[in-house]
């Protein structure tokens, strides 16, 4: 059957071995796929990965020119995925030529200019946020306006000829318009039913059976807003990537009413677990109406909450009355060293603020994970002696509802330690897209040493730590 589509969205994740990574698809797509199907432009967001698990032959360029889709916008947010959304462009392009390519996302943002350059095969550059812009550029695209109509798009960057055009970043979503994206209208993903149950199948996705999957807890991921209120230095996230990225200098966030509906439509989709991971406030009782509203339109669902600090006890009574038994809370202290986490995170706290919070999660049986790293700036083996003590209290203090896991950081594009390196006394040789192209085409590393541990001293002690605890 034809489909007729106007723009397509395409997630490619990268693939590692016998793995992928980045198998979750930016927060933004379906508000985006919504707003331009409102305006009338016929949109579909595909998950290459999920095509291509159902179907070992599918072929992308074939739905592309079966469908007659005339715009396919790649996401390009997590840098990891940079080499496979370039390659999966050149191939759309050297099938497709008259096809369109965008590319959006944080990663997309922060190198537009040198992406034009260097790769013919994009089109278009969306930096920062996307909904009236991608519009307008669509339009302009499906009604072949006129070429000068370019220069009026807002946050736009594109070639003329062999020049590289950078239009100004003057649009940020507001609060209006923000209340007004259905953010969960999960029904413009393609094969939706498995994508929304693969949270768990991350690393055996490709191996695992699909009634396997399709049986699986369902989640949507949902913020309630966008943008970061502190900075921590490993963040690409952060306040100061944001305003580098997005030209955001404070947050943005949808109502509570506007929440409920996007809960109660989740709900309309069959999902059990929303995944969120904003969290503008740490520590306050941001959430408390919200919950409150929750209970009161009975909406049973669970949760999987990133708390960037430590949550209040007010939060966790009220966590523990909104949703269901299988919710958890996700805590990143980062490090077992209070001096390190102190020079490191912009909300911090002591390990004794820390126990007791741990303790009260306990003592309401609500499932949490902590989560650390290591080969953060600063850190010294006296710090890293201390996480590894800190993961082995938390092992042996709790019952089976807590998880302690350790991952060591990969340095993030716009992060405040990759803006300064020498403030943060770490060296690197990914300054560039082509450094980033480069090295995701090749065995995963970090990408970056401090002035204490080499990378494969970083990794060398993040497998003994693994052994260790195991």
């Amino acid at each position: 059957m034809i489909l007729m589509i106007d723009c397509l969205f395409v997630h490619a994740p990268k693939k590692v071995g016998s793995y992928l990574e980045i198998l979750k698809m930016p927060l933004g797509l379906t508000a985006l796929a919504d707003r331009l199907s409102s305006a009338g432009i016929r949109s579909m967001i595909m998950h290459l990965a999920i095509e291509q698990k159902l179907d070992p032959e599918f072929d992308l360029n074939r739905f592309i020119k079966e469908n007659r889709v005339k715009i396919v916008a790649l996401d390009l947010h997590w840098h990891p995925q940079s080499y496979a959304v370039i390659e999966t462009a050149k191939m759309i392009k050297s099938a497709n030529p008259d096809v369109m390519t965008v590319l959006g996302g944080f990663t997309a943002s922060l190198f537009a200019g040198e992406i034009l350059k260097d790769h013919k095969a994009i089109d278009f550059v969306i930096k920062g946020d996307a909904e009236l812009p991608l519009e307008k550029l669509a339009h302009h695209i499906l009604n072949a306006g006129p070429a000068d109509e370019l220069i009026t798009i807002p946050n736009l960057a594109f070639r003329d000829g062999d020049k590289i055009v950078e239009n100004a970043q003057s649009y940020t979503i507001d609060p209006v318009v923000f209340d007004s994206l259905k953010i969960l209208n999960l029904s413009l993903i393609r094969n939706s039913g498995i994508y929304n149950r693969i949270y768990h199948f991350e690393r055996t996705l490709q191996k695992a059976p699909i009634d396997r999957i399709l049986s699986g807890q369902s989640f949507a991921y949902f913020n309630l807003g966008r943008g970061c209120t502190t900075n921590c230095s490993f963040c690409g996230g952060a306040k100061a990537a944001q305003c580098l990225i997005n030209g955001r200098g404070d947050i943005v966030a949808r109502s509570f009413g506007s929440a409920v509906e996007d809960l109660k439509q989740a709900k309309e989709y069959s999902i059990d677990t929303i995944y969120t991971s904003f969290d503008p406030y740490p520590g306050t009782d941001y959430y408390l109406p919200l919950f409150e509203l929750i209970r009161k339109n009975r909406l049973e669902l669970g949760i999987y909450f990133e708390c960037w600090s430590l949550p209040s006890k007010a939060f966790i009574e009220a966590f523990k009355s909104t949703f269901t038994d299988g919710s958890r809370i996700i805590i990143s202290p980062d490090c077992g060293s209070e001096r390190a986490r102190g020079l490191n995170r912009g909300f911090s706290y002591s390990n004794r603020e820390l126990i007791d919070t741990l303790d009260q999660l306990n003592n309401k049986k609500i499932k949490t994970d902590v989560y650390f790293t290591l080969g953060l700036p600063f850190e010294e083996r006296s710090d890293i002696k201390e996480t590894e003590e800190l993961m082995e209290l938390i092992k042996n203090r709790y019952d089976r509802f807590f998880k302690a896991k350790i991952m060591p950081i990969e340095l993030d594009p716009g992060s405040p330690m990759w803006s300064d390196p020498e403030k943060y006394r770490i060296k690197t040789d990914r300054t560039t897209f082509k450094d980033l192209y480069q090295a995701h085409n090749r065995t995963p590393s970090l990408g970056y040493r401090t002035d204490k541990f080499s990378e494969p001293e970083i990794i060398r002690i993040y497998r003994d730590i693994l052994k260790k605890l195991a």
